[in-house]
């Protein structure tokens, strides 16, 4: 018979053999998160993310959930001091097969070759962080479209920084590119084009972007972000949303950004491919600024929901700020179906043309658009020939309208 003391160092020693098996077990796993975690300089933890815990109140710039993998930039070599070249590092960081990438705080990273994001279901935590080109970047002859460039699915971008500091013409046209990739979120990120980028003499009589979802994407997230193109050039926008090669594209929700562009393309354009239509486009809540430039030809379109043969499907425009200095119309729908455009403040300034202006441009077959609840303020140009608020085949319900523009039923062109 055993003593009831007996009983208890049995038990007691069981568990502790239990408890020493799974210590073993699982060793790696612990020796891998205190390996990756920093420490500060008195020794103490930073607020890094570590593979198993979730985003504490401090850290606020990571996303929801756990992560399996973290890579640390400068664990891949990158200085992040705006001097030395990073862009291999940054690469192998993005490519390396871990679910959480991280940047340090506010460092800046000199760029001098395109970025392709290839691996997915990726998370970027910027902290802040600034990628930039300049005047180091590759040959213009050696030529690639995009300098950051996604294609691949479930990639999620955070608080990243994208600058374009060259004063010469280099080898891309536009900062970030979302190609063949679906499930993309962007989030309080900034891209800039200066309006030092030409200033080294080059020519305006080029194209810069900061945002092009150019085919193939599916269920994309821009929100809370800021956009701006100040290169003046007479080509290029803050956005654009097509299907250039006809491989299907749709489901985009663009919201709380801020954005402002001075050159002659439209600040946001859509267009679909020849055989497909894009679908489900929700602009919402953003503050939109297309101001005239100074050197560049003047805007024709301010914001294109779709073109003539190039159509879309299901586009909700509500609740933005608008700001448009064009010479043909503030918003062009051309083929486009199905659109709701309500509850925004738009304010309208025609520019002098040897074209008729407008507000907004249909076509002459009924496409259920829907103009309401709207607040106009049209501004008056004495060189200007504005024929109408609404031309084409528009409802154009119950709006607010002022302006130092005479009202009159006129000036709604069917």
């Amino acid at each position: 018979m055993y003593s009831l003391k007996n009983v208890r160092r049995i038990i007691l020693g069981s568990v502790l053999f239990i408890c020493i098996i799974i210590l073993f077990a699982n060793l790696d796993v612990i020796l891998e998160q205190l390996t990756s975690k920093e420490s500060q300089s008195d020794g103490t933890p930073t607020s890094e993310p570590t593979a198993t815990q979730a985003p504490g109140p401090e850290a606020s710039y990571t996303s929801p959930g756990t992560f399996q993998r973290i890579a640390y930039v400068k664990e891949f070599g990158a200085y992040g001091d705006g001097i030395n070249d990073d862009t291999q590092a940054v690469i192998r960081a993005l490519n390396s097969g871990a679910d959480a990438v991280v940047f340090e705080k506010g460092a800046v990273y000199k760029i001098r070759d395109y970025i392709i994001m290839e691996r997915a279901g990726v998370t970027v935590l910027g902290r802040g962080a600034t990628l930039f080109t300049d005047n180091d970047y590759r040959a213009r002859e050696d030529y690639h479209e995009f300098f950051l460039h996604i294609m691949a699915d479930d990639i999620r971008i955070e608080e990243l920084n994208i600058e374009a500091r060259e004063t010469i013409l280099v080898g891309y046209k536009t900062q970030v590119g979302i190609q063949h990739a679906s499930d993309i979120t962007i989030d309080r990120c900034s891209f800039t084009i200066p309006a030092t980028v030409l200033s080294g003499g080059a020519t305006h009589d080029i194209e810069y972007n900061n945002l092009d979802l150019f085919t193939g994407w599916h269920n994309v997230v821009i929100k809370n972000s800021v956009l701006t193109n100040l290169a003046d050039a007479n080509a290029g926008v803050c956005a654009e949303f097509r299907d250039l090669h006809d491989n299907g594209a749709g489901g985009l929700v663009f919201t709380n950004n801020t954005c402002t562009s001075n050159c002659h393309d439209e600040i946001i354009a859509m267009f679909s491919g020849t055989k497909t239509t894009i679908r489900n486009v929700n602009i919402t809540n953003n503050s939109i600024n297309a101001i005239a430039g100074t050197v560049s030809k003047p805007r024709v379109i301010g914001i294109s929901l779709g073109y003539d043969e190039y159509g879309l499907k299901d586009i909700t425009f509500t609740g933005n700020t608008v700001n448009i200095y064009s010479e043909f119309a503030g918003v062009f729908m051309g083929g486009s179906k199905n659109i709701t455009i309500n509850n925004n403040s738009i304010k309208y300034t025609a520019l002098p043309s040897a074209v008729s202006a407008s507000l907004f441009r249909g076509t002459d077959k009924k496409k259920n658009i829907n103009v309401m609840g709207n607040h106009i303020t049209l501004k008056n140009n004495a060189l200007m020939d504005f024929v109408g608020i609404s031309d084409g085949k528009i409802y154009f319900g119950p709006n607010y309208i002022t302006g130092d523009i005479s009202i009159s039923d006129e000036i709604f062109v069917d």
